[in-house]
């Protein structure tokens, strides 16, 4: 008898063991393991999100440095008056300047094209290409036509230069 009580005993021992097993897995380690799974999940999306947000900051900070290369307005006489500086600090007397025709471009832009006829001479058109190459707002030299001055002018380097001149401003 004493035996067979053992042997319940220990199979009540190894039933509560296992009992046991059962309820702390379903109880603690699936639960745990679900709350580790969904941590995983949160912190992996946090880290989507900052690289996002890194990414966003990088393409923020792009753009603004390209607002300041585009004319404020589409006033052409702000235009006109800066090409007018850069003509008189290069020597170069502006005969003529000609507004053209606004022109919408895609995603939100205008081209603001001029046509310019000045005289100069031959070193002084270098330093007014070079001026209009560096200057802190974006203009592109469309077209260029130098002509050497009629025979009989007082300087033998004397040029008559056309040019068509853009400048690019938001439509907005």
């Amino acid at each position: 008898m004493a035996g067979a009580w053992k042997a319940q005993m220990a199979s009540a021992a190894i039933g509560l063991f296992v009992l046991g097993l059962l309820i702390g897995k379903n109880a603690v380690v699936e639960p745990a393991r679900y709350q580790l799974t969904n941590l995983r999940a949160k912190q992996d999306s946090e880290q989507r999100k900052a690289e996002a947000l890194s990414q966003v900051a990088q393409l923020e900070s792009r753009v603004a440095g390209y607002r300041g290369v585009l004319l404020e307005r589409r006033d052409v006489s702000a235009f006109i008056e800066s090409i007018n500086r850069m003509a008189d600090e290069s020597g170069v007397s502006l005969a003529s300047v000609t507004p053209m025709s606004l022109e919408k471009l895609e995603r939100g832009y205008i081209k603001i094209p001029i046509q310019i006829e000045l005289k100069c001479r031959y070193h002084h058109i270098g330093r007014f290409v070079s001026r209009i190459e560096s200057s802190p707002v974006f203009i592109k030299i469309e077209s260029l036509r130098i002509q050497k001055q009629s025979e009989g002018t007082e300087e033998e380097d004397s040029l008559s230069i056309s040019m068509i001149l853009n400048g690019f401003s938001r439509a907005s």
